[in-house]
């Protein structure tokens, strides 16, 4: 139970749905599992009726699935459907890259570069390196000053993230093949937003069909990420 819970009925909401999201982007709450409100409510320090709401929002968020006389659910997503969610993502995220490009000023890319940089230095750290490549993209992305398109590509990204986890914790390896991110800095110096736009799609599709292509394989075991490869 939290220490200090909120008094209000709005930012227990936030605080329900902030921990659950972590929880399952995290992959401690694993696709398939059943989130009892009451469970939830007590660990948190509140009444029912926000982690409900919350659950809800999540649902909307495509990281819960409600169902009748079941519950909650976190959502479990085949590969073919971890696939799907790579390549609306990828057209999403093109779509920004495109239009982030006129505003990737020097400065911006000097952020990028620093950003990618930090990400060289911890692929012994998955859980960092995981934090990084999401700062990757918002920053490149953030020119595009699009924030309708920007937080459905954020929900779009949230639905796979538990799976490039998972991948990451079996290979320890937190590039896949031909998803280098030093190559989308290159085009992006350039200014093409043609280009930056097909850059963007194939370095997304290719991630996509790598976590797919692992989903496929007969009984994946997860490690934790804070094993070191042996």
């Amino acid at each position: 139970m939290l220490d200090d819970p909120p008094s209000g009925g709005a930012s227990a909401l936030q605080l329900a749905a902030n921990y659950l999201r972590k929880e399952i982007l995290a992959g401690r709450f694993p696709a398939g599992m059943r989130l009892k409100t009451e469970e939830v409510a007590v660990t948190l320090g509140i009444s029912r009726m926000p982690v409900r709401d919350a659950l809800r929002q999540l649902h909307s968020e495509g990281l819960v699935v409600i169902r009748p006389n079941r519950g909650a659910l976190v959502t479990r997503l085949t590969a073919k459907e971890v696939l799907e969610a790579f390549e609306i993502r990828a057209v999403l995220e093109g779509l920004a890259a495109r239009c982030a490009c006129e505003g990737l000023t020097p400065h911006v890319l000097r952020q990028i570069e620093a950003v990618l940089r930090q990400m060289d230095q911890s692929k012994d750290d998955p859980e960092h390196w995981i934090e990084l490549h999401e700062r990757f993209h918002e920053v490149l992305l953030a020119p595009a000053e699009r924030p309708r398109l920007q937080l459905q590509i954020r929900n779009a990204r949230h639905a796979v993230l538990p799976y490039v986890r998972m991948y990451i914790s079996v290979y320890h390896q937190v590039e896949m093949p031909s998803a280098e991110h030093e190559i989308l800095l290159t085009i992006a110096r350039r200014g093409n937003p043609d280009l930056l736009e097909a850059a963007m799609r194939d370095h997304i599709l290719s991630a996509g069909q790598g976590v797919a292509d692992f989903l496929q394989r007969p009984n994946p075991q997860p490690r934790s990420l804070a094993e070191k490869p042996t």
